[in-house]
């Protein structure tokens, strides 16, 4: 018995070119999703060294990134400029409509928005980055302004002893 049919001597090419394509794309998907994950943060700022800093343990529902320059004035663009003075009338209109898109956040994902003394209480997490030489005063400041439109959840950022950042 024979299988074949004959003397066929066909080679079979394997196209490579949609296998190729595919791993070019998904690169470039990786590389950008690691640019978008570092382009919150403001090299500028160099964070206070504490010996018992230490990577948060706590589940994070959304993330709002606030940047403070050593001048204390807050970079609330990404990646960008944009530096806004923590006493200012502009930073509180930047937290309120920073309130108004975690509340539409909230109700998109189904989350129930509840409101204490006329304030939502709001899932976002502030990560504070301040440079070491902000005074303290001007962090309790910020705090106070985010805590007025309704956000509650706190991280400050310090770089572990001997880790410069």
């Amino acid at each position: 018995m024979s299988h074949g049919g004959g003397g066929s001597t066909e080679v079979v090419e394997v196209n490579l070119i949609p296998m190729i394509d595919i791993v070019i794309q998904l690169i470039t998907f990786f590389l950008m999703l690691v640019n978008f994950d570092k382009s919150n943060i403001d090299e500028r700022v160099r964070l206070p060294i504490a010996d018992l800093a230490k990577p948060s343990e706590m589940q994070v529902d959304e993330l709002l990134i606030l940047n403070i320059s050593s001048d204390g004035r807050v970079n609330v663009g990404i990646g960008g400029d944009t530096l806004i003075d923590i006493g200012g009338d502009t930073f509180r209109q930047h937290m309120v409509k920073e309130a108004r898109e975690a509340v539409k956040s909230m109700k998109l994902f189904g989350k129930p928005v509840k409101y204490v003394a006329d304030r939502p209480q709001l899932w976002t997490t502030i990560m504070i980055r301040a440079d070491k030489e902000v005074e303290y005063g001007k962090i309790q400041r910020l705090m106070k302004v985010c805590q007025e439109q309704g956000f509650y959840k706190f991280a400050l950022r310090a770089s572990p002893e001997g880790k410069r950042m």
